[in-house]
């Protein structure tokens, strides 16, 4: 072969020397065999074998426009080229074709090879490089510029293929530069135009076969595997998968995905399935050191606006169903976790659902947690615009049937050990209630009930009241009841045993305020050890004293008084006798089955706008899934693998020793083995390796 092209080329130099003319097949612009003159030739005339240090053949075009040397397949078909360059040499930088251009200052698009291919359709190629080995198809350096440079108006600028290596490698050698190992560009507004696409062609791929893949080996904290960026509305990097993951960040010490955004989203997933459980966006880590995250969000700003959040979570589910934010726990510690040095820690807002719902089948389904030693901050704060009925900013639901001992809806522990803690503090800014408790009816159990001392600075209205304790002679069997004595009157009772003077009367002193307090007074004397007839009241009282005469003398009388409040409260909220029940309140009854009336005509329920029964039907009006409803937390947790199956740490090449194998995978040669700046660049001066004028 390499005898037939020398013979070839041989032929078309004596053409061109001796018939002065070049044929006319195929007439190429600037073509002017004048403009020609064959170089010297006395080194290597005309033979098919030479050994020389200079050129075996040069031809110079001083032309402008003019070509030095073409060769031209002129046949429609074979594949025999029209240049064909070819180098037995071993040593390193030996090259079968080389093309210099050798201007230190060239204008735009000057290339050293070009390859063009004027075909229209897809199957045409401008360059194309092969190698049999594990080296490269085409391999380009450049000191600071773009080693290899491919452009296509409509196809593909560069493909790299390899059965066994790497398609295409691009690699910035400098260990400074901003400059790119791969640069694509892409003019096209058209959808889905791609300024670098990589494709994983399998259909059952094996493990971590990737389309586009972006290492790091930076064992710091500011290496990033793969960086996309994005200056308007869209998005820096984006993944999609029918049922995979579309983005899948992995670091053994870093952070698997990072995303910055100006305006947009830093990171999204979209899970875009009608069907399915696999999330948008999928955190992993496998770490047991404290403050580990699998997906970590972070509001930076120190003067941040209204709702700047670190994590947020929103369902757009117009049913009960939906959760904007659902965190898991398999063991003792928190499905979500919040903390704050002044605001609040964890905050849920519904338009019409539930802002915050914990569930735990061992450990506390919410816990709030305010750690400052000062601060008025809640550790649970509920808040609701509602004015609906039953609406709550926090409610607690102890679903169990069969409740253990103290099984509590909403429970509240004051710590402290002086006077001042409060463990349940209601308030109420109307007519309502600060604090309400209900049962389904009088015989239920108690609406409330208070073990210790109890104040009521307001007024107390009740069915019925008495006494009830151990029974003084069989206090470990029995207990006894005494009830309260009852007036229609908001009325006081005193009452003392008085002895008689000389004269069968005495004077029986009251206490200082006993006049600021009472008025109409009612009086009651008895005589004690005999009768006493003529008893009677000589003076009522006045100055906080009364007098009692007609007695025998050293007689013990006994003696009552009354009298009605006059106190400043009393005055303002006397209490009255009777009054009409409200339209609201018509037809109800506080005690409907003391008169014979059914559980639903309760005026406890009708004041509440519910029935008896319904503040058990809470899965009515919050239907959550309970956890019988549901996948166990458990089981949900644990298949997160099957549904996920992304490679542990462990059960993948470790990342450390990934990163380190690279040159193995990628042999690159590197800096002391080639000469990019020192040898090659010196060389094109070399008059055996660059063109120089004659």
């Amino acid at each position: 072969m390499k005898t037939r092209i020398l013979v070839a080329l041989t032929v078309m130099l004596i053409a061109l020397w001796v018939a002065g003319d070049v044929a006319a097949d195929p007439p190429a612009p600037g073509w002017n065999s004048q403009d020609i003159p064959i170089g010297p030739l006395d080194a290597c005339p005309f033979s098919t074998t030479c050994s020389v240090a200079g050129y075996a053949y040069w031809v110079q075009n001083t032309n402008e426009s003019g070509t030095g040397i073409l060769g031209y397949h002129s046949n429609g078909a074979g594949t025999a080229p029209g240049v064909y360059g070819y180098s037995s040499s071993a040593t390193a930088y030996a090259s079968a074709v080389l093309g210099v251009a050798g201007s230190t200052s060239p204008g735009s698009n000057v290339t050293g090879v070009r390859g063009m291919s004027n075909g229209t359709s897809g199957a045409g190629i401008g360059v194309w490089g092969s190698q049999n080995g594990s080296g490269w198809g085409v391999y380009g350096s450049t000191a600071s510029g773009i080693g290899v440079l491919a452009y296509s108006p409509s196809g593909t600028g560069a493909y790299g293929l390899t059965s066994t290596g790497t398609g295409a490698l691009g690699w910035h050698a400098a260990s400074s530069g901003t400059s790119p190992g791969v640069y694509g560009v892409s003019s096209s507004t058209t959808a889905y135009a791609n300024a670098v696409l990589g494709l994983a062609l399998s259909t059952s791929p094996g493990s971590n076969v990737t389309g586009v893949r972006g290492i790091s080996q930076g064992t710091g904290g500011t290496g990033i595997g793969v960086w996309g960026s994005q200056n308007g509305s869209g998005w820096g990097v984006y993944g999609s998968t029918t049922s995979g993951l579309s983005v899948l960040g992995i670091t053994g010490s870093g952070t698997g995905v990072y995303g910055i955004s100006s305006t947009g989203y830093g990171a999204i997933g979209y899970h875009t399935a009608a069907s399915g459980t696999a999330p948008g966006v999928y955190g992993l880590t496998s770490s047991t050191t404290a403050y580990a995250n699998a997906v970590l969000g972070t509001a930076t700003s120190t003067s941040p606006g209204s709702n700047v959040t670190g994590v947020r979570g929103i369902s757009s589910g117009t049913g009960g169903t939906g959760i904007g934010v659902w965190g898991s726990q398999n063991g003792s510690g928190w499905g979500v976790y919040g903390s704050t040095t002044s605001g609040l820690s964890v905050i849920g807002t519904t338009g019409s659902g539930t802002g915050v719902y914990g569930i735990s089948s061992t450990g506390q389904g919410a816990i709030g947690y305010h750690t400052a030693a000062s601060g008025t901050a809640p550790g649970v704060y509920g808040l609701t615009s509602s004015t609906t009925a039953f609406a709550n900013a926090v409610l607690g639901t102890a679903t169990s049937t069969s409740p253990g001992s103290n099984v509590t809806g909403v429970r509240g522990i004051s710590q402290g050990t002086g006077s001042l803690g409060i463990g349940v503090w209601g308030s109420q800014n109307g007519s309502g209630w600060g604090v309400l408790g209900s049962v389904p009816s009088s015989t239920a159990g108690y609406a409330g009930y208070f073990a210790g001392n109890v104040r009521v600075t307001g007024t107390l209205f009740k069915g019925g009241g008495g006494f009830e304790i151990d029974h003084p002679l069989d206090p470990a069997n029995k207990l006894l009841y005494h009830s309260f004595v009852e007036s229609p009157d908001m009325m006081n009772m005193y009452n003392g045993n008085a002895v008689l003077d000389a004269n069968g009367e005495t004077w029986v002193e009251l206490p200082e305020w006993f006049g600021a307090l009472n008025r109409d007074y009612r009086y009651q004397l008895t005589a004690m050890g005999a009768p006493g007839p003529n008893l009677y009241v000589a003076k009522e009282i006045e100055d906080n004293r009364f007098k009692i005469a007609g007695g025998e003398a050293g007689m013990t009388v006994s003696w009552q008084i009354t009298g009605i409040r006059q106190d400043a409260v009393a005055n303002a909220y006397r209490i009255p006798v009777e009054r009409e029940k409200s339209e609201t309140e018509r037809g109800y009854y506080l005690y409907p089955e003391a008169v014979g009336q059914p559980a639903e005509t309760s005026l406890t329920w009708r004041l509440q706008g519910e029935q008896p029964g319904r503040a058990l039907a809470l899965e009515d009006l919050y239907p959550v899934p309970s956890l019988e409803q549901q996948a166990p937390m458990s089981a949900l947790d644990l298949a997160l693998e099957d549904l996920y199956p992304v490679p542990s740490l462990e059960q993948q090449t470790p990342m450390s020793a990934l990163d380190l194998a690279l040159e193995e995978l990628y042999p690159l040669p590197s800096l002391e083995q080639q000469a990019l700046e020192s040898v090659l660049d010196p060389a094109l001066e070399n008059p055996g390796l660059a063109v120089q004028q004659p």
